[in-house]
């Protein structure tokens, strides 16, 4: 039997902006789960 996953204590900050805090997200098992996910890249000289 599969389990699902579970994320606890999640907090994200765009900027000063707080967007999320101490969120738990819970991934069930046999779902499918589509994320858009941006990623900024970042480069330090």
């Amino acid at each position: 039997m599969m389990q699902g996953i579970t994320v606890q204590g999640v907090t994200k900050h765009f900027g000063a902006t707080r967007a999320l805090e101490d969120v738990t997200l819970t991934f069930a098992p046999n779902r499918i789960y589509g994320w858009l996910v941006t990623r900024r890249a970042t480069v330090k000289e």
